[in-house]
Order: C-alpha cells, then sequence, then structure tokens
C-alpha cells in the first residue's frame, strides 16, 4: 500500500497516477484496515425562478466555477444572491482561514488552473502547461490577462505570487507548496516551475493559488508596518479574477461583474448575505431575498419544507465524503488478525444504515474514495464477494461468525465473543467533525 501511495505521489502522468491509486484500492480492500460505512449526499435548493443553467458537480455541488459563469439570469435580476452562514471575512487571499473565504478569494483573484466537473485539473489562467521533466514544468499564460486596475498580468506576478507564498508561508497553502523548490519567469508569458520531487498533486496546487500582482503586495508588509501578509490592515483587493472587488461590510460581501475576464460569468453582480442562523437562511430562500445558499446542504426538516414551494429546485447529489469505522492496527490491538477484520467487515450493515438512517440521502460505503469521484475511484472492485477477486463486504452475520468459528474463536455461555481478558476496547474517535 505505501509503495502505491508513494508511487502516485510522485507521478505526474495522470493516467499512471490513476493505475496507482486504482492499486491501492484494491490493496485496502484486500487487507481491510477500515469499513467505509456510507457516503453521505447532499441536497441543496435554488431558484429556479430567477436562475437556469445552473451545474452540479460531486463534492462541491452547485458551488462550482462552471455554474458560477455558466448560470443565466432569467428575469432582468442579475445579481446571483447567496446566503452563507458564520462569521464576516477579511478577504485577504494570504490570510484565508477556510473553504469559503477560499471560494470568495477565487471569484477576485484567478489561479493558473481549474478543477473541473470530471475532477481533471484543466489550464484556466495557463493556456498550457508542459512536464519538462519529472521536476521541471512550464507554464504558459493565456494572452490578454489583466488586474482589475488594468494592469497586464504577467509571468512575473505568476512567479512573485508562488515566491511570496514560498516565503511567508500561509498556512492555508503551505501543504500545497511544499514541494516547489522555486518559481522562475522566462519571459512575459512563460514561468519554470523547479521541484523538490517529483509530485503528482501539483496541478491541484495550480488550482489552489491565488495569483496577486506584485506592484500591490511586493513592498505591503513594510509599508503597513506589520509582520506578515497575514496582518496586512489595509488589503488591496485587485486580482484579475472574473468579479471585481465592490464592497463589504459586517452584512454583505459585493462584487461586480469583470467585463474583460477571458470566461465572462452571466451574472452582473455577486452578492453574498450574512445570515445569524440556518433557519433564517432558508426562510431567505423562501422569500426569495436569495437564490442559492452556501455550500453546506439543507438540513433534514428543510429538505421536505423546500419541496413545498414550487419556486425552489431541490437537489440531491452524491458527494466525495466518506464515514469509516477504522481499526486499530498497532502492536497489541487484536484487530491486527486479519480473521477478525473480516468477519467485522460482514457485521456492518450499510445499506440499512443509508436507508434507515440516512433517509436515502447517501450510499453504502465502497472504499476509501467515493464512487461520485469517477476519476479516481475504482469501481472494478465488486461491491459483493466475488471468487477470484478483491471485492468489498456485504452484511452477513452468519458468514462472520463462520469465520470466527473456522479460525478457532469461541463464545462464553452468553453467547459473547472471547477475548482477553486485559484487553479494554473502546471507540477512538479520529475527529469530530464531518468531513
Amino acid at each position: 500500500y505505501d509503495q502505491a501511495i508513494d508511487a502516485e505521489q510522485s507521478e505526474l502522468d495522470q493516467d499512471k497516477r490513476r493505475a496507482a491509486i486504482f492499486k491501492a484500492q484494491e490493496i485496502m480492500a484486500r487487507d481491510i484496515p477500515f469499513v467505509a460505512m456510507y457516503h453521505p449526499s447532499l441536497t441543496q435548493a435554488y431558484n429556479k425562478a430567477k436562475y437556469t443553467d445552473v451545474i452540479s458537480v460531486p463534492g462541491v455541488w452547485v458551488w462550482n466555477i462552471k455554474s458560477f459563469m455558466s448560470a443565466r439570469p432569467i428575469t432582468g435580476d442579475a445579481t446571483y444572491r447567496v446566503g452563507f452562514t458564520g462569521d464576516m471575512i477579511t478577504l485577504n487571499p494570504m490570510a484565508t482561514t477556510g473553504s469559503f473565504e477560499l471560494d470568495v478569494v477565487r471569484f477576485i483573484w484567478d489561479t493558473l488552473g481549474k478543477v473541473q466537473p470530471d475532477g481533471r485539473i484543466a489550464p484556466w489562467m495557463a493556456e498550457r502547461w508542459t512536464v519538462v521533466n519529472p521536476t521541471t514544468i512550464r507554464v504558459v499564460l493565456k494572452d490578454g490577462l489583466s488586474f482589475h486596475d488594468g494592469r497586464l498580468v504577467t509571468a512575473r506576478d505568476v512567479a512573485f505570487t508562488y515566491s511570496y507564498i514560498l516565503k511567508w508561508r500561509p498556512q492555508w497553502y503551505r501543504p500545497n507548496i511544499a514541494a516547489i523548490k522555486d518559481v522562475q519567469a522566462v519571459d512575459d508569458k512563460t514561468i519554470v516551475f523547479n521541484l523538490n520531487k517529483p509530485y503528482g498533486p501539483i496541478f491541484l496546487t495550480f488550482a489552489w493559488i491565488p495569483i496577486i500582482p506584485e506592484h500591490l503586495w511586493k513592498d505591503i508588509v513594510e509599508a503597513q508596518g506589520v509582520k506578515s501578509p497575514a496582518q496586512v490592515k489595509t488589503i488591496p483587493r485587485i486580482g484579475s479574477g472574473p468579479f471585481k472587488f465592490a464592497s463589504i461590510n459586517p452584512q454583505s460581501i459585493r462584487l461586480a461583474r469583470n467585463d474583460a475576464h477571458f470566461a465572462k460569468p452571466q451574472s452582473k453582480e455577486f452578492l453574498w448575505i450574512a445570515f445569524s442562523n440556518r433557519e433564517s437562511e432558508f426562510l431567505a430562500m423562501v422569500n426569495q431575498d436569495i437564490y442559492f445558499h452556501e455550500q453546506k446542504g439543507l438540513s433534514v426538516t428543510h429538505i421536505d419544507e423546500a419541496k413545498k414551494y414550487p419556486h425552489l429546485e431541490v437537489r440531491d447529489d452524491p458527494s466525495l465524503t466518506v464515514h469509516w469505522v477504522a481499526f486499530n492496527l498497532r502492536d497489541h490491538s487484536p484487530f491486527r488478525d486479519y480473521t477478525l477484520r473480516h468477519a467485522v467487515a460482514h457485521l456492518m450493515n450499510t445499506e440499512s444504515y443509508v436507508k434507515d438512517i440516512l433517509k436515502g440521502h447517501g450510499d453504502a460505503g465502497r472504499g476509501m474514495i467515493a464512487p461520485a469521484n469517477k476519476l479516481w475511484h475504482n469501481a472494478k472492485i465488486p461491491s459483493k464477494e466475488t471468487p477470484g477477486q478483491v471485492h468489498y463486504h456485504q452484511y452477513d452475520p452468519a458468514k462472520a461468525k463462520k469465520i470466527l468459528q473456522d479460525a478457532g474463536f469461541s463464545w462464553d455461555k452468553d453467547g459473547r465473543l472471547r477475548y482477553p481478558a486485559d484487553y479494554k476496547p473502546k471507540l477512538l474517535p479520529t475527529s469530530e467533525k464531518d468531513y
């Protein structure tokens, strides 16, 4: 398994990376270090009386760049009105603290690449990129890119951005730049990335890092007397993205369409409106004060309620999320015994969990990479026992008991499986967050 993961991490050829990741999934299905319980779906709603051509993408649903560009206003109201809950953000691209803020940042500050609906990374600001060798990548920018203040975007701005992040190491971008040695501008349109080692996910980095203008950020730390870009008080909210910064206050963020952008969006404005809780946000959807809600799905109580309103389109789409039960495989754990893991895998009623607990809003677990992630999910692994093939396991208590019996396990007079007297089993949550 480690060899497969090491191979995919260092492989820049996407087909070879997929092969390595598929192999890793086969090994996990064979060795059963965990049991994937379910892949929850996410239910979202939007105002279909106001917008059409809304595109859903697994993992981000309607909250994706393709939908933001293509969603077309039906009425004269061309403002993309979106609700969100939580704290207001600063819109400092060097101090991003979460996925929502990063989403807004990417509207203003463009990236070299974008994740496509099928999961592939495609050039965006870049016209193309070429793997020169395993540790060198050449990127060529599109013609005519410009910042919102009219200055042209050049390779120097890209090299500056990545060098700036390498120097200051903002927390949100730190993992994405670890493999980058340096970045050089060859001419006005060409950038060369030199890596410390071959790094397969480098193209995801291209879709992650927002390009900032050198002329506004080069001396900003010294000029404002702060210790890092994250502490900048007067933020130059000038990027080259499809929307330009217009205003921000405690209740809203307003962006205006960048008519000079190569992927001119259909909406004239993007307006985020803050709400104190999910209930008030949903009420605003019902009253048509907003047309979309944040990436969080509707609550269970709101799903059925939303279906009552003819102006709301309710979509239940698969997610990339995996909820699993992992086994403790440390030295003295009984779960180091494959037989025990194999038996437990047949005791997990994943189908019933989806039906009875999730009320159908999800799919039974099929490995660590969800089926909705079609580019990377190994769909060739059967979901039930198949002779001669690595496979996942279906709920079958009788089979679980036979597996244990055949391996010499025994039960006490009360029907409880015997285990060492000094073994104290307990559940160990890996995180309190719902990924």
